[in-house]
């Protein structure tokens, strides 16, 4: 299994996604898992499912697609407040890390810390291959 919290059963095409307290279940036809659930825990039934967890579900005959765009979206207009400059830095393979010697810049830690956590949740649940470098 590629991830803990997703159970594929490939012989009835049923797929169980988890996240903190949500359960997505997918089925071609119900098989009682949803009233079953329904007995211990409040279960909402959506046709087509749009939205999970801020992340944007396209459906096809054939696949779902995961679009991160509209929590991207919060994401700048929370942390990129008015007036700041979008940049685009190209970083080469050869440079080297800044020296500890250096002096670093003044941040504000916890506010970091929050932008790359939100980026990473972005990318680990839509576009893992974003994370690494080649």
């Amino acid at each position: 299994m590629a991830n803990p919290a997703l159970s594929i059963n490939n012989e009835h095409s049923d797929f169980l996604g988890i996240h903190v307290d949500n359960l997505l279940y997918v089925a071609k036809e119900d098989d009682g898992l949803t009233s079953w659930l329904g007995i211990y825990f409040k279960v909402n039934n959506f046709e087509t499912l749009r939205h999970l967890v801020s992340i944007e579900l396209t459906w096809t005959n054939e696949s779902v697609s995961l679009s991160p765009t509209a929590y991207l979206r919060r994401i700048i207009k929370k942390y990129l407040h008015s007036g700041a400059k979008s940049h685009v830095i190209a970083v080469l393979l050869s440079q080297s890390p800044l020296q500890r010697d250096q002096p670093k810049p003044p941040t504000n830690v916890k506010e970091y810390q929050s932008v790359i956590g939100s980026l990473l949740y972005a990318a680990i649940i839509t576009r893992p291959d974003i994370l690494f470098l080649i």
